[in-house]
């Protein structure tokens, strides 16, 4: 079965509370791509979100940062939220695949 993004609002409203409450004015924007920004999400997808960061030095530390939260959140929606720190400049300049696909088929949250 096919399922939308309405299908998991009430989970991206928490995530983007959780995100803003761990990075605070650092938080940017946070970006839906993949298989739920396309319509082609079925059961079992993966909430991909990239999350964009002012100042991001490593981006192992600022997911270190979330990944409890975000965790406690896939354990009470029964999914799986995966997340991806950019740096908001690094975003806009870089031509990275993952990058690419954001512009195109992403939809801000």
């Amino acid at each position: 079965m096919q399922r939308t993004i309405k299908d998991i609002e009430e989970i991206l409203k928490k995530a983007k509370s959780t995100l803003q409450k761990i990075y605070g004015k650092r938080l940017k924007g946070i970006i839906l791509y993949g298989s739920y920004a396309r319509g082609e999400a079925v059961e079992g997808s993966d909430i991909d979100l990239i999350v964009l960061l002012d100042n991001m030095q490593n981006p192992i530390d600022e997911l270190e940062k979330c990944s409890n939260e975000i965790h406690q959140l896939d354990f009470a929606y029964d999914t799986l939220i995966s997340v991806i720190p950019f740096d908001l400049k690094q975003f806009n300049s870089r031509k990275l695949p993952i990058i690419l696909n954001a512009k195109k088929e992403g939809i801000p949250i």
